[in-house]
C-alpha cells in the first residue's frame, strides 16, 4: 500500500513537470532492488507478503506507473538486471555467488510484458547476464546500473570505461540510497 501511495505521488509531480516543461519523451530508470527479497534468514518475517507475490505486485505497478505517465509523454524504460536484494541466495550462498538468480530480470521482463501494446512505451530489459542498461543521452555514453558490485565509487567510472573498451560520460548508480555525484 505504502509503494502503490508513493508511486501516486510520484505520478503528479512527474506529470506536473512534464506539462510545465512540455516534455515530449520521458526516460525512466529501474535501478534494482524492486523486492526486499530473502537475503536474510529473517526476511520471510519481516516482508508483508511472500517474494513471489511482491514480484507480481511490483511489477504491475510500475507498468501501471508507465502507462500513465505514457498519457503525456513518449516513455523510455530501462530495467537493470541485478541487484542485491532481489537476489535468490538459495542453500546458503554468500552474496553475488550466483548473480544470475536474481528475480530482477524476471520483474523488468514482466513489466515489459505488460507494456507491450501500447505503443508509447519502449521498454529495454537486460540480456541474461547483463547487470546495467546502457543508454545514449545526446551522444553521451551513461550506464545505468544497481551499483552493488561497485567497491569504490570514485573510480567507477574509469574502471567501466577499461571494462567496456569505450568511453563512458556518466554513470547512475541506485544502491547508496543517497544523491551524490562525483566528478
Amino acid at each position: 500500500d505504502i509503494m502503490k501511495d508513493r508511486f501516486d505521488l510520484l505520478v503528479v509531480d512527474i506529470v506536473n513537470f512534464i506539462r510545465s516543461h512540455k516534455v515530449k519523451e520521458l526516460t525512466v530508470l529501474g535501478l534494482g532492488d524492486f523486492v526486499q527479497g530473502l537475503i536474510h534468514a529473517n526476511d520471510l518475517k519481516i516482508n508483508d507478503s511472500s517474494m513471489v507475490a511482491a514480484v507480481v505486485e511490483v511489477s504491475k505497478t510500475v507498468a501501471a506507473f508507465l502507462t500513465e505517465l505514457s498519457k503525456y509523454a513518449y516513455i523510455k524504460y530501462y530495467h537493470v538486471g541485478s541487484s542485491n536484494h532481489s537476489q535468490l541466495r538459495v542453500l546458503g550462498t554468500r552474496p553475488n555467488e550466483l548473480m544470475d538468480e536474481d528475480v530482477e530480470y524476471i520483474i523488468g521482463h514482466y513489466i515489459e510484458d505488460l507494456c507491450l501494446l501500447n505503443e508509447r512505451i519502449t521498454v529495454y530489459t537486460p540480456k541474461e547476464g547483463e547487470w546495467f542498461a546502457k543508454i545514449d543521452v545526446t551522444g553521451f555514453n551513461v550506464i545505468a546500473m544497481h551499483g552493488h558490485q561497485i567497491k569504490s565509487f570514485e573510480n567507477a567510472l574509469s574502471m567501466l570505461s577499461v571494462k567496456q573498451d569505450e568511453m563512458v560520460d556518466y554513470l547512475i548508480i541506485g544502491h547508496t540510497h543517497t544523491s551524490k555525484e562525483i566528478s
